[in-house]
């Protein structure tokens, strides 16, 4: 039987006394320190153990020199510090230790004495648990000395961007964690999944012969505590034990012990019903104690480095003060009526996570129950329905802030800033799925100190949000603030159609104390380039101004286009026809009718001879030089065989006939010409009848030469009639066109004459 075994079995791991029937074979030592050394009942003493109290993230504290005294003689192998079980991490050599080999086959007499100094540098928040570790030549533990300290320090995570990562199913019904990232979970074996691990071939077994456990966890030597609750049992599982003969059983008189805990001294808590705690290396129910009252289901326990011990009692979170022994001091955190609670595990922060079964289908959950929290109501749902109802998980968490729940393995790690991805966007705007939100909780043990806070040229902050994090200013510990976050792309970003624009949001401070470190979340989003703007005033007859466009005709589109970009011209204005491009339009023409775009006029012109009768839709979409570009409107317009239009033309004088002046004599006459054609016949129309303030003098002669009028050659009409009839004074002159279908315009270029009495 190894001696490491033996000596835990008879609490000589290490002693405050010499053990006396200790053999002259064995090497025994007593650590002589100081610091934090308290005696057990029924003659056993715990383990000595030190606290170096709170040292800062990042600091190193004094050195700790521990005195191990020699009760037998024999050689030893050199001392281990470690971190629950792993060396170089938060507890460390500090140099200048006795406790060597000196020298090779060095006897160490009885009485003889030797020295580990240890020094304190902690690398998370929260309470750090190690030990020193005393071998003799065999390599079997002799001593062992547990150490404690708090980080003290800020450690941000984002809770909003839990990433939930399945390692897989081993089934087990509960977890720890280790300071180095290895996970432990109990079955018929320990099964240890290093940091990580992934798969089944790096996953190894320790101990065994257990029977259906439903606790587990690891104290600062690297010492493995199950609760065996069908064999109703305590045991301990040494570092490297990899089979049953090295399993030891613990305290005694448990029927059926649910969960296991351990401090930072070695003590473990055990919840068989009630909750009940033993010194390291208890080996009977002598030395086994009951802590508070009033709990009758402690399924699920944890300890702070203070010793308050947190019991899982069915639907309550209850809390058991260091020396509590009656249910008068026991105080109940919160009592949830619908929800059974299994696991649970402590933050840095005081936050407590547990997991919550529901007993009515609504599935297990992970819960957070902030620091000062007291009722349900307070309690924040993390992570909910992610097990069946009849699921008994359990919960751990690692300095980090990441969680790990079981029987999945399920790991949710908030430590990583998240990428946020925003809908494309136009230039000068707001995307429509803006602000975007990210969480920033302080969940370390000191206040965040933030030196500045810096959003994107192109991903401002959504202003006037109250839970927004401060530019600069604190953070306290526990407390979580907002970072809001528009995607508002600005016109100087653009450098094309569209365009990807990859930023950051950055948060500087005192994370883990650092100095000016920072926290920076990648945001992306895809800005186009702004359309242009403007109208599509017609689509018509280029002859008739008509939305009947006779085949034989040209259809004229005209309308105007301008750019916030570029101001006036556009780059392209193109014409579509039943969705078809067709040409692109003349550009830079005279508007002085479109403010601030006096040439942001265009035009086109499309033989219809190509297109079929029928009614066409007709579109125009401009274009800017980025390749942004807007529909500026749709109409229709109908080609026909002929134009079915009125007639049109134009008066183009009236005049005195001899003197051509507007001025005519009352004694002379009236000359009244122009030209007046139709889309149906053509030229000459039926009739140009002529009136003088309205009222008819006559109607003029049709169908004269007027080689001008392109397309009609005949269309000149003309009327002379005497002045004598018309009063002295001023009047106007107009025409109406009537063609054969009796349809009927007031022509164009309505004339004034003054009637006189001169000749």
């Amino acid at each position: 039987m190894p001696y490491a075994r033996t000596a835990r079995r008879f609490g000589l791991i290490p002693s405050l006394f010499a053990f006396p029937t200790a053999t002259a074979l064995l090497l025994v030592a007593t650590l002589v320190v100081a610091p934090d050394v308290t005696q057990a009942q029924s003659g056993h003493f715990t383990p000595a153990a030190v606290n170096f109290s709170s040292v800062a993230v990042g600091s190193t504290s004094a050195v700790t020199s521990l005195t191990f005294t020699f009760d037998s003689s024999g050689t030893i192998n050199a001392p281990s510090v470690l971190t629950q079980g792993a060396p170089n991490l938060d507890f460390t050599f500090a140099g200048n230790s006795s406790c060597t080999y000196n020298g090779a086959n060095h006897i160490y007499q009885s009485g003889d004495t030797c020295t580990v100094n240890v020094k304190f540098k902690p690398l998370r928040p929260g309470t750090r648990y190690g030990a020193v570790v005393l071998y003799d030549s065999s390599a079997n533990a002799i001593a062992t000395a547990y150490l404690q300290g708090t980080g003290d320090g800020p450690l941000i995570v984002f809770p909003s961007n839990y990433v939930l990562t399945t390692f897989s199913n081993i089934g087990a019904l509960s977890v720890a964690l280790d300071s180095s990232g290895n996970i432990y979970l109990p079955t018929q074996t320990v099964q240890k999944v290093p940091a990580g691990c992934s798969s089944s071939s790096c996953i190894t077994t320790l101990g065994g012969g257990l029977n259906h456990p439903t606790g587990v966890a690891v104290d600062g030597a690297g010492n493995v505590y199950v609760a065996d609750i069908w064999n109703g049992a305590v045991k301990e599982v040494p570092p490297g034990c990899a089979s049953s003969d090295c399993v030891t059983t613990l305290g005694g008189g448990f029927s059926y012990p649910e969960a296991v805990a351990v401090d930072g001294r070695g003590n473990v808590y055990v919840g068989d019903g009630a909750v009940k705690q033993m010194p390291a290396g208890c080996a009977s129910s002598a030395c086994v104690t009951t802590l508070g009252g009033g709990i009758s289901s402690a399924v699920g326990l944890a300890v702070d480095g203070v010793g308050n011990v947190y019991a899982a009692d069915y639907t309550a979170l209850k809390e058991i003060p260091p020396g509590c022994a009656t249910s008068d001091c026991v105080i109940t955190r919160f009592a949830g009526p619908y929800y059974s609670i299994k696991g649970v595990a402590l933050g840095a922060s005081g936050d407590i996570y547990v997991t919550s079964r529901g007993d009515y289908g609504e599935g297990t959950g992970l819960l957070k129950v902030p620091a000062g929290c007291t009722t349900f109501d307070c309690a924040i749902w993390l992570l909910g329905g992610f097990l069946s109802s009849s699921s008994y998980a359990d919960v751990a968490v690692d300095g980090s802030g990441s969680l790990y729940v079981v029987p999945s393995i399920q790991k949710l790690d908030p430590s990583n800033p998240p990428s946020l991805q925003f809908g494309t966007t136009e230039a000068g705007r707001i995307s429509e799925d803006s602000p975007q939100t990210v969480t920033i909780e302080n969940i370390g043990n000191q206040d965040i100190i933030i030196s500045k806070t810096a959003y994107g040229k192109d991903f401002p902050e959504n202003s006037g949000v109250s839970t927004d994090c401060p530019h600069a200013g604190t953070v306290s510990a526990g407390t979580s603030c907002t970072l809001s976050i528009n995607f508002s792309p600005l016109l100087v970003s653009v450098a094309g159609p569209s365009t990807s624009l990859s930023e950051s949001v950055s948060l500087t401070d005192n994370n883990l104390n650092g100095t000016n470190v920072m926290q920076s979340i990648s945001v992306s989003g895809t800005e186009t380039a702004p359309g242009p703007f403007g109208y599509l005033d017609m689509a018509v007859d280029a002859r008739t101004r008509s939305t009947t466009v006779a085949r034989s005709d040209n259809l004229l589109v005209l309308g105007w286009a301008a750019d916030l970009h570029d101001g006036a011209s556009v780059s392209q204005v193109q014409i579509l026809i039943d969705g078809t491009a067709v040409g692109n339009a003349a550009l830079g023409l005279s508007r002085t009718d479109v403010k601030n775009y006096p040439n942001s006029g265009w035009s086109f012109t499309y033989a219809v001879s190509s297109l079929s009768l029928a009614t066409h839709t007709l579109s125009a979409v401009a274009t800017n030089s980025l390749g942004g570009s807007t529909t500026l409107g749709g109409t229709t317009f109908t080609v026909a065989t002929v134009s079915t239009g009125p007639p049109f033309g134009f008066v183009d004088q009236a005049v005195d006939a001899s003197t051509k002046s507007t001025n005519v004599g009352q004694a002379g006459s009236l000359v009244v010409s122009g030209w007046a054609a139709d889309p149906q016949d053509g030229a000459p129309v039926s009739q140009v009848q002529i009136l003088i303030d309205g009222t008819t003098i006559g109607n003029a002669t049709v169908g004269l030469s007027r080689p001008d009028v392109k397309g009609y050659p005949n269309s000149g009409w003309w009327l002379k009639v005497s002045a004598s009839g018309l009063s002295l004074g001023t009047h106007t002159v107009s025409a109406v066109a009537t063609d054969s279908q009796s349809k009927s315009t007031t022509l164009a270029g309505m004339r004034s004459i003054t009637v006189t009495t001169g000749p």
